[in-house]
C-alpha cells in the first residue's frame, strides 16, 4: 500500500484541491497516481479527466515523464479554458510531486498535439504550476513551521505536509508516502509528545531560506519543564 497525493478541480475551476489516498501499488507510483486520478474524486471535488481515459503508457526521460493517454482523453472533453487548464494540470501537479519529475509531457494515442481542446497548450512538457494552489501566501516562516509542528503533533499529516515548500529546487522535501510513514513511526515512538515554542527567524542571504529558532520542553520526575 502506498500514500498518495491526487489533486482534482474546485467547483469553480479555479484552484487545484488535494486529496489523499491509501492504495495498492501499481507498476510504478507514476501509473498509480494516474490509474487513480483518472477513478475521480471521493471527496466531491470536481474530476478533471474524460471519461473512458485510459493510459498506454509512461515513459521517463531525465526529469521528463510522458504520459500517453487513449483518444478519450480529448474526445470526451468539454473544452473551455478552465476546464483544461484544471485537466492538463490536476495531472501535471499530481506527477510532480514524485521526486525527479520536474515536467510532465501529454500526448494523445501516441501523437503531440496543440492544445488539448483549443486553449491550453500541451506540445511541450509542462512543469508544475504553484499558482493554482490555494495557499497561505502571507504568513512568515515561524508561523508556518509552528502551523506545520502543530497539525503534525495532532496527526494531520495531509495538511502538515502541504505546508512544506513544493518549489522543485527544494532538495528536503519528501514524497508523500515517505514523509507519511515516517511520521507514523516518529508518533509511535512518542517524538511529537513534546511540547514547543516556535520562535522567530532569520532569512539567508538569498532570501529563499529561512532558520526558525524552536525550543522543546520536557517535563522531569518533579513536573518541572526543561
Amino acid at each position: 500500500m502506498v500514500n498518495i497525493i491526487l489533486f482534482f478541480s474546485d467547483q469553480q475551476g479555479k484552484y487545484l484541491v488535494p486529496e489523499e489516498r491509501k492504495v495498492a501499488f501499481d507498476t510504478s507510483l507514476e501509473r498509480t497516481i494516474l490509474k487513480e486520478l483518472i477513478k475521480g474524486s471521493n471527496k466531491g471535488y470536481k474530476n478533471t479527466i474524460s471519461q473512458g481515459t485510459k493510459i498506454i503508457s509512461l515513459t521517463k526521460k531525465d526529469d521528463t515523464l510522458i504520459v500517453n493517454l487513449s483518444k478519450e482523453f480529448i474526445k470526451n472533453h468539454p473544452g473551455g479554458a478552465d476546464n483544461e487548464r484544471m485537466t492538463i494540470f490536476s495531472i501535471v501537479n499530481s506527477l510532480t510531486e514524485i521526486p525527479g519529475i520536474r515536467k510532465v509531457k501529454i500526448e494523445v494515442g501516441g501523437k503531440t498535439y496543440n492544445t488539448l481542446k483549443g486553449n491550453v497548450a500541451i506540445n511541450v512538457p509542462l512543469s508544475r504550476n504553484r499558482n493554482l494552489f490555494n495557499r497561505d501566501k502571507k504568513s512568515p516562516p515561524n508561523e508556518i513551521l509552528k502551523r506545520q509542528m502543530t497539525l503534525e503533533k495532532q496527526g494531520r499529516w495531509l495538511d502538515a505536509y502541504l505546508l512544506m515548500s513544493d518549489d522543485e529546487n527544494n532538495t528536503y522535501r519528501k514524497y508523500y508516502d515517505d514523509y507519511v510513514k515516517e511520521m507514523e513511526e516518529t508518533k509511535s515512538l512518542g517524538f511529537l509528545q513534546a511540547d514547543f515554542v516556535v520562535g522567530g527567524y532569520t532569512l539567508d542571504p538569498s532570501k529563499k531560506k529561512a532558520r526558525v529558532k524552536v525550543n522543546f520542553y520536557e517535563t522531569d520526575a518533579s513536573g518541572k519543564k526543561y
